[in-house]
């Protein structure tokens, strides 16, 4: 599956730690192992782990056989400024375990945004989760100067946590029109908007989520200025499967509209990074039933 690899290179961190998944560290560092071997290790990006389970990465990971450093994503957490110091010195002793690509975290004021990236200066790019239900005029300009970048949660375990298609465009407009990058987390296990199970369970509860495609999609028209607020809607409620179409030189089409491969390398990286999902299987999966790959 090499078609579109443009936009969807590396656009997967794994986050097998979280839920619905919600793995113990050893079996979602055996599957984070098992897919970096897989003919669709390309899509994959970083393995997602908490700073306070650093220690439990690296137990698991020496029962895997350490051999090359993982790229990780690290989650600050409730003392965000500690545990950016704790992972600096974690990364002095441990290269062998890891290597650092993103740190996350969901700062509570504009100055711990700065206090972290003036610790962690620059390692990694810096990822700050921001609620798609609040303005987000005061906080653009905060993580520009910083030179981070924003997070928006695109779903989770019950229907509440699935923002408004307009909430997501919104989301989308601010960064750009404030400069800033952003990713998505939580919600986007599927590449086109459709019903699904929101867990594992049984008898899970059900909602209509986000699609990966509609919404790296959207990105990308954007960043090439081609989107007005309707077609914005219209891509990210795009509920047809065939109204997309990855392309043999990397790009992407939907519907008339066409993303060059090289607009797509371009969005991915400057604006849209990635998604975290605690699902690799999962995303790659679909896009074979749904013959989009």
């Amino acid at each position: 599956m090499d078609r579109g690899r443009r936009l969807l290179d590396g656009i997967v961190d794994y986050a097998g730690l979280f839920p619905p998944t919600a793995w113990p560290m050893a079996d979602a560092v055996a599957e984070y192992h098992r897919q970096r071997r897989s003919d669709e290790a390309w899509m994959l990006a970083s393995f997602v782990v908490p700073v306070r389970r650093l220690e439990e990465f690296e137990a698991a990971r020496i029962d895997q056989e350490i051999g090359d450093s993982w790229p990780i994503s690290a989650l600050l957490g409730s003392d965000p400024i500690g545990e950016a110091e704790e992972l600096l010195k974690f990364l002095a002793a441990r290269d062998h375990v890891a290597r650092l690509e993103a740190v996350e975290f969901k700062p509570r004021t504009h100055s711990q945004v700065e206090r972290v990236r003036k610790i962690l200066l620059n390692h990694g790019e810096l990822f700050c989760e921001l609620s798609w239900d609040e303005d987000l005029t005061d906080w653009m300009p905060v993580l520009k100067k910083a030179g981070a970048r924003a997070k928006i949660r695109t779903g989770g375990v019950t229907a509440d946590l699935i923002p408004p298609i307009d909430a997501v465009a919104r989301f989308l407009r601010a960064c750009h029109e404030g400069g800033v990058g952003m990713k998505f987390t939580a919600g986007l296990h599927h590449p086109v908007r459709a019903e699904q199970s929101l867990t594992y369970d049984p008898q899970p509860p059900r909602a209509v989520m986000h699609g990966f495609m509609n919404c790296f999609v959207a990105a990308a028209l954007i960043l090439r200025d081609d989107a007005d607020d309707d077609t914005l809607r219209a891509v990210l409620s795009e509920t047809d499967p065939q109204a997309f179409t990855l392309n043999d030189d990397g790009g992407v089409s939907w519907r008339d509209h066409q993303v060059t491969s090289d607009e797509a390398r371009r969005t991915r990286e400057r604006f849209a990074r990635s998604f975290g999902s605690c699902s690799f299987a999962e995303p790659v999966e679909d896009l074979k039933t749904l013959e989009l790959s």
